[in-house]
């Protein structure tokens, strides 16, 4: 590890839920990053694909801490450390048949100019369902980044940029990613509530 930084670089892993143990725990110090992909994660076709509490639990129980099958305490246990791990945020919904970009469900339902608290109900409803698409609404988005800082987690990545809304006057950089800017800023600042009605 120290020779690629020697060199200003890092080493960085992609893996998917279920791949948490692949690497010999003599090689985890060698690695800078790991980005956990917690989307598609779906055992059946209508299960969200990336909900909060499934991805809170494969980022807590899986990737930070890690215990052998005697569930005993011991250092063997552990792999990841938390400054390791960077979250993965779908910028993407599924149905059970199709998958549509952020970008693709705001052109296709908000017909007007509105908030992101507005914008985030027109797409998804209450409950992300709306429209039977499936992904983060910016509420649960909030609790994710959240999440990674009172985790003290290496950050979050969304999978993938593209494909989130940029709107002149409301979200020029993208709703998505702007509420993530000002969710981990405002956390910063020692506020730790969702606030996703401004930008």
């Amino acid at each position: 590890a120290k020779e690629f930084k020697n060199h200003g670089l890092l080493l960085s892993v992609a893996l998917h839920p279920g791949q948490e143990g692949v690497f010999a725990k003599d090689t985890i110090p060698y690695i800078h990053r790991v980005h956990v992909m917690t989307y598609d994660m779906m055992r059946k076709p209508t299960d969200h694909h990336a909900s909060f509490g499934k991805t809170k639990e494969i980022i807590l129980d899986k990737f930070l801490m890690m215990h052998d099958d005697n569930d005993n305490d011991e250092e063997e246990g552990y792999y990841w450390n938390s400054h390791q791990v960077v979250m993965g945020i779908p910028a993407y919904a599924r149905h059970s048949q199709q998958v549509k970009t952020f970008a693709e469900l705001y052109d296709e339902y908000v017909t007007v100019e509105k908030k992101p608290a507005d914008i985030s109900k027109a797409i998804f409803g209450e409950g992300g369902n709306k429209h039977s698409f499936r992904m983060d609404t910016l509420g649960s988005l909030a609790k994710k980044v959240q999440l990674a800082k009172s985790e003290k987690l290496g950050g979050v990545f969304f999978w993938e940029l593209g494909q989130d809304k940029q709107v002149e006057g409301v979200a020029p950089a993208g709703i998505l990613l702007q509420t993530a800017h000002k969710v981990a800023a405002n956390y910063n600042k020692g506020g730790s509530s969702a606030k996703t009605e401004e930008l």
